[in-house]
């Protein structure tokens, strides 16, 4: 994964977190519970988890550029019958 990143191989976050998950799955299946290897995968899998979570919004925050532009309409409006 640090490969692929490095090399820009993922075009979004997405793309990093179902990488990351199917590494994590894969550490279950070949990794019996109570391995050592699949106890560092719970914890991993944890911490990611819980950072995953604080980081912003994968989604663009809506902007208020619709009110801007129904004010922008309005202030139209108000000068069309101004002028008449």
């Amino acid at each position: 994964m640090q490969d692929k990143l490095s090399r820009g191989v993922y075009s979004d976050a997405k793309q990093f977190h179902a990488d990351f998950k199917l590494m994590i799955k894969n550490c279950f299946l070949f990794n019996p519970v109570g391995t050592p290897v699949h106890e560092a995968g719970v914890a991993v899998n944890e911490l990611f988890d819980e950072k995953w979570q604080e980081l912003p919004s994968l989604h663009p925050q809506e902007t208020d550029d619709d009110d801007e532009e129904s004010d922008m309409d309005q202030d139209s409006a108000y000068s069309q019958t101004d002028e008449t």
